[in-house]
């Protein structure tokens, strides 16, 4: 019966029957009738195979249905991630970088192949600091280091500086007990700071003038922590950032969390151009936990200099499940039992 009260007939050689065709028939029980319906003669062939296409058809678009949903713009932590509408797949949102604060010290240096410099500032015991290379004048490509009083690392970073050629480095800082702040500049790929590029036995190949300016106050960069819910469990999806509907999209950094706020996965450049993209499974009790933030924050911590809008969409990725081959079997089988 139809919503609106009425049957799709089907007829042959002894009988009339009624195929109930209801709104809430879901693909697979919409492919259980056609396998049904199809023993009662060569005239229900037609049917059984509308009924395959129809439950295919409804199938693909549940699997590919969402919701439209906006960041709140208050979920950059994991504690504080935003639960979307069960059953979305998408959402939009827009990323804001570090802002410096008040200039408070600058530095200058010129970095050589091999070389790590050194700057340290006194500082109030602390107090929040941020520290950014301006690498305008030679594009040098900077790694820079914070260490605590005692010499140990505590950050590194690659490109996060909202000034110079966007190869310079950012961090956001915190004063030592002391009252000093340690810092280290290097040149990529040398992210312990021993001068040689990590995973190999060669000295790093930058050199080049930079200035390094340290700010007091400002802000982290946006991060967007995103909760998917209501998904099938084990469903795969393809998760993947898009520009947003105005101007330049940001060089996105995407993240897959379990459901304790630990990072397991994370993609740069996977999608198009400098956006990301990647497979993701949904686990048991069907929540997706996605994070959206700036590169070269592969952290989630808000240490980066992109700005702009940008949407995240889920895609589920088709099971080889023989949809098709099954309705056609189906209606094969139906035939031959008329014989």
């Amino acid at each position: 019966m139809l919503d609106n009260g009425s049957y799709l007939h089907q007829h042959n050689r002894e009988s009339q029957i009624l195929v109930p065709i209801s709104s809430n028939l879901t693909g697979h029980s919409m492919l259980r009738a056609a396998a049904k319906y199809s023993r009662h003669g060569i005239r229900c062939w037609v049917g059984a195979a509308t009924l395959c296409v129809m439950g295919l058809l409804l199938s693909l678009l549940i699997a590919t249905a969402a919701y439209a949903n906006t960041d709140a713009g208050s979920n950059d932590v994991f504690a504080s991630a935003q639960f979307l509408q069960p059953g979305s797949l998408s959402v939009s949102g827009e990323l804001d970088p570090v802002t410096t604060g008040d200039l408070i010290a600058q530095e200058s240096g010129n970095l050589f192949p091999g070389g790590v410099l050194f700057h340290d500032f006194f500082v109030t015991p602390g107090g929040t600091f941020s520290a950014a290379i301006d690498n305008s004048a030679s594009g040098t490509d900077t790694t820079l280091g914070s260490f605590d009083q005692s010499f140990n690392l505590i950050a590194t970073d690659d490109d996060s500086s909202p000034l110079g050629t966007g190869l310079g480095s950012g961090l956001r800082l915190t004063g030592n007990p002391d009252g000093t702040i340690h810092l280290r500049v290097s040149g990529f790929s040398d992210f312990d700071f021993d001068g040689i590029s990590d995973g190999g036995t060669a000295a790093h190949s930058q050199s080049g003038a930079y200035e390094i300016l340290l700010f007091e106050g400002g802000s982290v960069g946006d991060v967007d922590l995103f909760a998917f819910t209501g998904l099938p469990e084990g469903q795969r999806y393809l998760a993947e950032t898009f520009a947003g509907p105005t101007g330049t999209p940001p060089d996105t950094v995407l993240g897959l969390f379990d459901n304790f706020g630990n990072i397991v996965l994370t993609d740069d450049d996977g999608g198009a151009g400098t956006l990301s993209q990647m497979e993701v499974t949904v686990p048991d009790g069907g929540t997706l936990f996605l994070g959206v933030s700036g590169f070269s924050d592969f952290g989630f911590t808000g240490q980066h200099a992109q700005t702009g809008s940008y949407s995240l969409a889920l895609q589920a990725i088709p099971e080889p499940t023989g949809v098709v081959v099954l309705a056609f079997a189906l209606v094969v089988s139906g035939l031959r039992r008329t014989r």
